[in-house]
């Protein structure tokens, strides 16, 4: 199908860039702070929900069954005694429990992965917040099949409906790279760029942190399907609000056919093929080692998300909603200051992509000491 597209008015190149932009501009970036609201209380609810509904399942014919406080967050299932049959079905728990989570990554990961080489090229098409809007559509589907698995109490598999779906429409990565889009468009090429996306980046790290401390409070208070429900009216919410009041910054013209998935895929991987023959240097083998990198980075992520909360249900941590809401709010509010004046200092000396390798030799060194903490206190001293 042929057609002509809407056109955009584009930002024009000036050294004054910030005398052109307008609040309707900023609104975007308050947008995509409050998504990481939704995206605060959906994470967390899914996992403990998932453990807590496994962990009812494993009791509902023991005497634990009458102690159990598994649907308001907490951690009745939790024993550091080993030679106790809690500690034993805690453990058959946090298998299953593990299991579904690479189950749920996987079912998420890959669609992600595919729909964001359409996406960032779809965004050069149409324009930033048609593809945003795509992109959150599958944030709210995701959430709605959520909420009516807890409410009618479904079968664990249906959960991968929704995060399928999620992954389908770019999921939390996708909307990341039209948000970074975005940011690049409004504001100058070099440092004050990088400057400007860190400091969106942490601040929407501290939304999602803060707002994590309070789902935990929120879980034990109500249980785990009305804070979905919140979460499916925000992103609602938002919706409207992106399509009313921010404004495109591309200017595209083009055809319908563009969208073609092979042409799609030749823009995307014929620019660099290009420029390596033109420049005569690495351009495509950088272009793959990045995007392996990227696809290795998703699934450390996600991963991350979903089994760091499992981490810490279990021994010999024992923690309920309420400490790991916690423990997110400290690292929400820790990590985002230090990163923030670090990249201040260090770009003084070093390049951007140096540290960037720096950056994530501290992420392995975090993530290592974790894995070897015993006590409570270790979880935060590595943050």
């Amino acid at each position: 199908m042929a057609g002509s597209m809407t056109k955009y008015t584009k930002l024009p190149k000036t050294e004054n860039l910030e005398e052109i932009l307008t609040w309707r501009h900023y609104s975007y970036i308050v947008i995509h702070f409050l998504r990481n609201i939704s995206y605060a209380i959906g994470d967390p609810v899914m996992t403990q929900y998932v453990y807590a509904k496994l962990a009812e399942k494993e009791i509902q014919n023991t005497t634990l069954s009458g102690e159990s406080t598994l649907q308001r967050g907490g951690n009745s299932l939790c024993s550091v005694n080993k030679s106790s049959v809690t500690f034993k079905l805690q453990q058959e728990v946090q298998a299953q429990a593990a299991f579904w989570s690479l189950y749920f990554n996987i079912i998420n990961s890959i669609p992600m992965v595919i729909s964001i080489v359409f996406i960032g090229s779809w965004a050069d098409v149409l324009g930033r917040i048609p593809i945003t809007a795509y992109n959150m559509t599958g944030q709210i589907l995701r959430t709605v099949v959520f909420a009516i698995v807890i409410h009618f109490n479904l079968s664990t598999a249906y959960l991968l409906i929704g995060y399928f779906i999620d992954g389908a429409a770019g999921g939390y990565f996708g909307n990341l790279v039209i948000a970074c889009a975005y940011m690049a468009d409004i504001t100058e090429k070099g440092k004050q760029r990088g400057r400007f996306i860190l400091i969106v980046s942490n601040f929407s790290y501290l939304f999602y942190g803060l707002v994590n401390l309070g789902t935990g409070y929120l879980i034990r208070a109500i249980g785990f399907f009305w804070p979905m429900v919140i979460s499916v009216i925000l992103s609602a919410i938002l919706m409207v609000a992106l399509v009313s009041m921010t404004i495109e910054t591309l200017q595209t013209r083009g055809c319908w056919s563009e969208l073609h998935p092979t042409k799609t895929i030749s823009r995307v991987f014929g620019f660099y093929y290009k420029r390596s023959e033109e420049d005569g240097k690495n351009v495509w083998l950088k272009f793959c080692v990045a995007f392996l990198s990227f696809i290795t980075l998703c699934q450390f992520v996600l991963g991350l998300w979903n089994l760091e909360p499992l981490y810490q249900l279990n021994s010999p941590f024992c923690w309920d909603s309420v400490k790991i809401g916690i423990f997110f709010g400290f690292s929400s509010v820790v990590q985002p200051a230090l990163s923030t004046v670090i990249l201040y200092i260090v770009q003084r000396w070093w390049s951007e992509e140096i540290i960037a390798i720096l950056g994530l030799v501290a992420i392995i060194i975090h993530r290592t000491l974790q894995g070897f903490a015993f006590k409570s206190w270790m979880l935060y001293f590595g943050e």
